[in-house]
């Protein structure tokens, strides 16, 4: 039978439609895709310092055949998580999978979440939850290091306290404190002590200088926590002269034929008449005068090698003397805490006006606001006429 030319036409047209469809034609995999078993991993709790090894996450492509040396394999915490093993296919094709294994390693205690980002760039990516426990002791230390400023030799400092907190859970075992340089325990409940998770304890220490200079020192804190602060750094410096001035504070100690107190500066507008005077003084050796001029604006500044935190208390004090001192300018004595070069506090005592002949008290007394490295003393004295004297400074932290 023939076939007419309509109907081979027909089928040829058939034919053209099936292959541009696909039928009978191998399929094409649009786009990168791969899947994980399993999907996730909970390691468990496991203690500082210990590790576990997951189980192996097959990674299998869905899609195009890809570069699998081109799989990227990265724990979004890389303190507690690394990939151990990995083996993939250089063609990695439909069907086939890639094998990675993580470990699990805790640096401190408590619940540590994290994503292992499975991806070729450009390509596809894929997350696996993962999470973990770490379980262990762990030492906080409120303080890590400590200035203790000048200080007498011979003479002992104002013990600091620092605290221990167990910010682990399981016990925090501490053995033997031991403190070296020129520095000495005091007030120490931590020796020998069992702590509770969350629980505290204290010591101590005091500064006490046996010649002059830069001293350092530190206490070691032995226990049972794996990775944690194991000490405090200790500094100070042992000075001969003190008299009346604590922690640097003091104007009575001069050197040589200076005009300015030691460890103060003075500004440019101080003149031959300003500085020490012998005859007006509260105690000791000499007070420092400032005599008012008008247009110049004298200060007086000494900066403190002292540092400390948020809520530490502060007694500023001094005394002043006057004699026809106007009401208009400005006369105050101020405290200013620095972090850096960052001024974070700035506190503020005036002086009285007119004339009184017998030195009187001035009083200030603050926390500290923020952490701090240095603390500035200054005195500025902005009056046209009168006279100021300054003497028995003292800043006690």
């Amino acid at each position: 039978m023939k076939t007419s030319f309509k109907t081979s036409l027909m089928t040829i047209l058939i034919l053209a439609a099936l292959i541009v469809s696909g039928v009978g034609a191998t399929p094409a995999y649009a786009a990168a895709s791969f899947t994980a078993n399993p999907t996730s991993w909970d390691a468990g709790t496991v203690n500082v310092g210990s590790y576990v090894d997951s189980v192996i996450f097959n990674i299998t492509n869905t899609g195009d055949t890809l570069d699998g040396s081109k799989l990227q394999k990265i724990p979004s915490d890389q303190t507690n998580y690394r990939v151990v093993y990995s083996q993939c296919p250089w063609s990695w094709t439909n069907g086939t999978s890639c094998q990675v294994q993580v470990r699990f390693q805790p640096t401190t205690s408590g619940v540590k979440p994290a994503t292992l980002s499975v991806y070729i760039p450009g390509a596809y990516s894929l997350d696996i939850p993962l999470t973990g426990a770490g379980a262990g002791p762990a030492v906080s230390i409120n303080l890590t290091s400590w200035n203790f400023g000048d200080q007498a030799v011979g003479s002992a400092s104002a013990a600091k306290s620092f605290t221990i907190t167990n910010s682990g859970n399981q016990s925090l075992s501490i053995g033997t404190l031991a403190v070296s340089g020129e520095f000495a325990l005091s007030g120490n409940t931590c020796n020998g002590a069992t702590v509770a998770a969350a629980g505290t304890c204290t010591f101590g220490v005091k500064f006490s200088p046996t010649s002059t200079g830069t001293k350092s020192g530190s206490v070691s804190i032995p226990s049972n926590a794996s990775t944690s602060p194991n000490s405090v750094s200790l500094a100070g410096n042992g000075v001969t002269q003190v008299q009346e001035r604590v922690k640097n504070g003091g104007v009575n100690t001069y050197s040589g034929t200076s005009k300015v107190p030691a460890n103060w500066v003075k500004n440019i507008n101080f003149s031959s008449s300003d500085g020490k005077d012998t005859s007006t003084k509260k105690e000791g050796f000499a007070s420092v005068k400032i005599v008012g001029a008008p247009g110049k604006s004298k200060t007086l500044k000494q900066t403190l090698n002292l540092s400390g935190v948020s809520g530490d208390q502060f007694t500023f004090t001094f005394w002043a003397r006057g004699s026809a001192i106007p009401t208009a300018g400005v006369c105050k004595g101020q405290v200013m805490l620095y972090d850096g070069s960052v001024l974070k506090l700035t506190k503020t005592v005036g002086c009285k006006t007119g004339s009184y002949a017998t030195f009187q008290k001035k009083t200030l007394s603050f926390s500290a606001t923020s952490n701090y490295t240095k603390v500035v003393i200054m005195f500025t004295y902005n009056k046209a006429s009168g006279t100021i004297w300054f003497d028995l400074v003292s800043l006690v932290k």
